[in-house]
């Protein structure tokens, strides 16, 4: 079982009705079946800001929507290392996998050691058409987890679910994405409430 803590933002007109909505939600979040079960909300308060980094609320939430850029950015970097060695095949000439042989990528390198030993070397698609042809036979394996050990299909839904977080940053979005860690519960009118925080805790 492991344990998905979300900073929650919260408008309210005080700490009691805050720490009820963001327990409610917290509990909805639940029935949604992705997580088990709702453990607690801690409160985050301006001493507390320190631990993360910042000194401002200000700070704290540009450096949650910016922690979301670099979930977005880690995994396209994941993507790439899983492509490379799917298109390795297609394009990789012995030339370049003579410079890469000394990478660290596990399954890349089994690839570049293969490309060394072939008795012809490749020949890359070098028109448009060619290309699209070999880009659609790939994104087609991915498509189908027909890819082996391959997380590409993961690293892409990830992605999807953050990028959803950003453009649509409702609960059905935020509060059901594993890989995001921030949540602004919405409120059409803020006049007269201020904004409380809470890391909250979940299970799944």
């Amino acid at each position: 079982m492991s344990h998905h803590v979300i900073i929650t933002k919260v408008w309210a007109v005080d700490k009691e009705e805050a720490e009820g909505i963001v327990a409610g939600e917290m509990e909805d979040s639940i029935q949604e079946r992705l997580f088990d079960y709702f453990d607690h909300a801690d409160p985050i308060e301006e001493k507390d800001l320190q631990s993360y980094g910042v000194k401002t609320f200000k700070e704290f939430d540009i450096k949650q929507f910016e922690d979301r850029r670099i979930q977005i950015r880690d995994r396209t970097a994941q993507i790439k290392d899983g492509l490379k060695t799917l298109l390795a095949p297609y394009f990789l000439t012995k030339d370049e996998a003579a410079l890469c042989i000394t990478t660290e990528d596990g399954e890349f390198k089994k690839c570049v050691e293969k490309t060394l030993k072939r008795k012809h070397d490749v020949k890359p698609p070098n028109t448009f058409d060619e290309m699209a042809d070999v880009i659609s036979k790939v994104v087609t394996a991915i498509a189908k987890k027909d890819t082996g050990s391959s997380m590409l299909m993961f690293y892409m839904e990830q992605i999807k679910k953050l990028q959803y977080c950003i453009d649509d940053p409702q609960p059905y979005n935020t509060l059901q994405c594993t890989e995001n860690y921030y949540a602004e519960i919405p409120c059409d009118n803020k006049r007269g409430l201020k904004a409380f925080y809470f890391a909250c805790d979940r299970h799944y």
